[in-house]
């Protein structure tokens, strides 16, 4: 189930990401919350593995959806 869409990006988080990633190199880490064309370079660059897009999974469920029917 999707959570609720609309977050904002948090940019004094993206430290936080680095931090993880420096501790745990081989985890991932994902990021959720705002993430968009204009802060996915900035997440991957600190270290996340993993973005996760709302309104893009949003556009995949309903895909799969209308593949089913």
């Amino acid at each position: 189930m999707l959570g609720r869409g609309g977050q904002k990006f948090i940019e004094r988080c993206v430290p936080k990401v680095a931090e993880l990633r420096a501790r745990f190199p081989d985890k991932d880490i994902e990021v959720d919350g705002g993430v968009g064309p204009k802060t996915v370079g900035v997440c991957a660059e600190a270290g996340s593995s993993l973005i996760c897009d709302n309104d893009f999974e949003a556009k995949i469920v309903r895909a799969q959806g209308a593949m089913s029917l």
